[in-house]
Formats: structure tokens, sequence, C-alpha cells
């Protein structure tokens, strides 16, 4: 006989597959970690420093009244290409069946972690930006916040002067 030990080969092999299955088992949960901890640090200049913005800002806009809303979207476990985003959109009155009379185009701000980014969506029903119009290192948010705030203004003005014959006063 020769001096080849098939039990061993297949010993081996069989212990090769069995470590390549694990590794595949733990590599979608292994990415999930990863996805997460990202998400956690590119969301906290947005949770800390752009969200009390737009949030003081929504409530001082419907003081004079022009409302808005204010979305997040900083799931993990979705769209694993997109950073973290706030959207914010201003919207007209309600009609008399409750709905909104007209929503605004609405702008966007995204963040990596070290980079805070502005976006607007081309129509009112963009559900993430389709352009950048300004980004800053973290720490610089206050400055987008007021330009991005005054992109909504913009937008909310353009959509006041189409629907305004459907505004009671």
């Amino acid at each position: 006989m020769s001096g080849f030990d098939f039990r061993k080969m297949a010993a081996d092999a069989k212990a090769a597959m069995e470590e390549r299955k694990s590794e595949m088992e733990s590599a979608p949960k292994k990415a999930q970690a990863e996805r997460e901890q990202y998400v956690s640090v590119a969301a906290k200049p947005l949770l800390e420093g752009v969200l009390p913005l737009l949030e003081k800002a929504s409530q001082d806009f419907a003081e004079e009244g022009i409302l808005s809303s204010i979305t997040t979207d900083f799931e993990s476990d979705r769209h694993a290409e997109r950073d973290p985003t706030v959207k914010f959109q201003c919207k007209g009155p309600p009609g008399a069946d409750g709905a909104w009379l007209f929503e605004a185009r609405p702008v966007f701000f995204t963040s990596n972690g070290s980079r805070v980014r502005l976006g607007v969506g081309d129509h009112r029903y963009s559900r993430h930006a389709d352009r950048t119009i300004a980004e800053d290192k973290v720490g610089n948010h206050a400055a987008l916040v007021r330009i991005g705030l005054e992109r909504a203004i913009e937008f909310y003005m353009e959509e006041y002067e189409k629907n305004r014959s459907k505004i009671r006063r």
C-alpha cells in the first residue's frame, strides 16, 4: 500500500469545509455589526448638531404659519450604501380633508461621521437628495443648516405661489 493517509486527507478537507461554512455564516453578522457601528458614528453629528437646530426651526416656522416635517433614516440594515439622513420639508396648510394642500421640495442632511452634506430633492416626493449643494466638516453644521433652511423656505414659497388659489385665509 502507498504512503497516503486518505482518512487524514478527508478529515482535513472536512475541517476546511466546516471552517469555511462557519466563516460564511458569520460574515453577514460581522458585516451587520460593522454597519451598525458605522451608522452610530455617522449619525452622531446629525443627532447632536443638525437635528436640534431643525427641530427648533420647525417650531419657529410653525409659529409663523409655515408647517414642516422632519424624518430620519438611520437604519443600519437597509440601504447599506447610504449614509444616515435627516429630511426637512415644508408643507402647505391642511385642506378641508386634513391632507396637506402642498408639499415643497425637501432638503436633506447626511453624514459619514467626518463630513455633513446638504442636498436637495428635485421633486416633492424625493426620498433622498438628488443633488448635493454644500458640505462641510463635522462641527461646522450650523452654516449648512442655515443654507438648508433658506432653501426649504425658497421651495415652500415656490409651491405657495403655485397653490395660492387653493389656500383659504
